[in-house]
């Protein structure tokens, strides 16, 4: 189904970030650069793969479009939340974004800092994230078309609080911080 399709796309998403999280770790322990100097590189890199991508996107035709009668924009924006339960998996999602964002900026920090893991490891924790979305995304797409989306939303919010809650007894050995995070 639909859910299986959007969950393959995904795959290759994540295996992307992946590669990218790992040829960023590889060039920044290689290079000899200062983490400044690292990151500027990269951030040119991918500042010219993003033109590189529009580029290859200017070559594509676009399908006609057929006009159709002008909607109201009210009516356009208010009528999916006239739906009950896509306004309960907005409330949701606003409150689990806001909740999750709200510590994310501080993880790796507090890897950095706290524990004392070099940006090498994190990097490398961050890649091995990427490849466990990549595992599993295109899995997760077929659950949710045989169980539905729901069931599928809950067990996977159930499972992302296992990182913030390993978060909380990791040793001060990066290392052995390095090891636990993986699976997590």
């Amino acid at each position: 189904g639909l859910n299986h399709y959007w969950g393959y796309r995904q795959v290759w998403m994540y295996w992307t970030g992946a590669i990218s999280l790992l040829g960023g770790a590889i060039f920044l322990a290689k290079s000899g650069l200062d983490i400044g100097d690292g990151f500027a590189w990269l951030v040119g890199v991918g500042a010219l793969f993003g033109v590189f991508d529009i580029l290859f996107y200017m070559k594509i035709e676009e399908p006609p479009v057929t006009k159709v009668k002008e909607p109201k924009l009210k009516k356009v924006l208010m009528t999916p939340f006239q739906d009950p339960n896509f306004r309960s998996f907005i409330s949701f999602t606003c409150f689990w974004h806001f909740a999750a964002m709200l510590g994310a900026p501080f993880i790796s920090y507090y890897l950095l800092d706290y524990i004392g893991m070099d940006v090498f490891r994190l990097l490398l924790l961050w890649t091995c994230a990427w490849l466990g979305g990549a595992v599993f995304s295109k899995h997760l797409g077929s659950l949710a078309d045989h169980y539905g989306n729901r069931p599928v939303l809950i067990l996977c919010t159930a499972f992302k609080s296992t990182n913030m809650i390993g978060l909380l007894f990791l040793p001060r050995d990066p290392t052995l911080a390095f090891w636990i995070m993986v699976p997590v």
